[in-house]
């Protein structure tokens, strides 16, 4: 599916509702009509095709099976070929070989040696590494017609490109996406995902850290220019002979200075200290 019209689908998606149902069979025929036109090189056609595929995916009511997806995906990935985008047409045939292993293209559809077959072949399985995503609180989640894996984390989504679709817990099929890797999953009621052995948690910073932070800098603090009045302090005291009246004025303010300095730094590192004690917990 071009970009553009993704996005022009996403948004007509998530701007209005479906006036008519279609279903997977209708999503059938009109691939089989986009295969059939690229076997005889009707191009526009073949495009054409699919355009009307991507129109009414999205309004499928029913279950979409995992052969129609897969044949779905292989007509995307030679759509992508023909527009000359090898990333987006690797991705969709390596989708669809992960549905169905089995496939090969038939020598009158892709000729032998033709590089479509090594695009389709192109990313090895065993790299694509799943996508998790929390599960559902009710009715499931299915990815090109297979119910998601749950487990204790959540489910798990194909890193690949899949039609997706939500089903309540009555049975009802309340949404069917055609989704890329990165793009969103249409909306459902999730279960929060639980957090898997080993991850790392980022939790909230407590209000007490800072709060200590800044009573341990005061306090730091508080001691330095208690030090440096003290050593003003010895130097004023010790008397030279040639220090003059100026000097010594020099030094009694420095003394002060740094010894009130040392003062108000320890009422802060004292309030610090009473502000972790008050504040909740770590």
């Amino acid at each position: 599916m071009p970009l553009l019209l993704a996005a022009l689908l996403s948004q007509a998606q998530a701007a209005s509702t479906c006036p008519t149902p279609t279903h997977a069979a209708e999503l059938a025929a009109k691939v089989n009509a986009a295969e059939q036109a690229y076997a005889t090189f009707e191009v526009e056609t073949f495009s054409s095709s699919l355009d009307e595929a991507a129109l009414i995916l999205p309004c499928i009511a029913d279950m979409v099976p995992p052969d129609v997806a897969a044949h779905y995906l292989r007509m995307e990935g030679l759509r992508y070929f023909i527009e000359r985008d090898p990333t987006h047409a690797d991705q969709a045939f390596a989708a669809a070989r992960s549905i169905d292993a089995v496939y090969v293209f038939p020598d009158t559809l892709i000729p032998p040696g033709h590089s479509v077959r090594t695009h389709y072949t192109a990313i090895d399985l065993a790299t694509v590494v799943p996508i998790g995503i929390a599960a559902a609180k009710t009715g499931s989640i299915w990815f090109d017609g297979t119910q998601a894996t749950v487990g204790l984390s959540g489910a798990v989504r194909p890193g690949l490109p899949a039609i997706v679709q939500i089903e309540d817990a009555t049975g009802t099929v309340t949404a069917t996406r055609y989704v890329l890797p990165g793009d969103p999953l249409p909306s459902y009621d999730a279960v929060p995902m639980a957090i898997a052995a080993g991850a790392t948690v980022h939790r909230p910073l407590s209000p007490k850290v800072p709060i200590a932070i800044g009573a341990g800098v005061a306090v730091i603090a508080s001691g330095t220019l208690y030090a440096f009045s003290a050593n003003s302090r010895q130097e004023f005291d010790t008397y030279r002979a040639n220090d003059s009246i100026q000097n010594l004025t020099s030094l009694k303010n420095q003394t002060n200075s740094e010894f009130i300095g040392s003062i108000a730094a320890g009422v802060v590192a004292a309030a610090g200290v009473a502000g972790v004690v008050l504040v909740g917990k770590w």
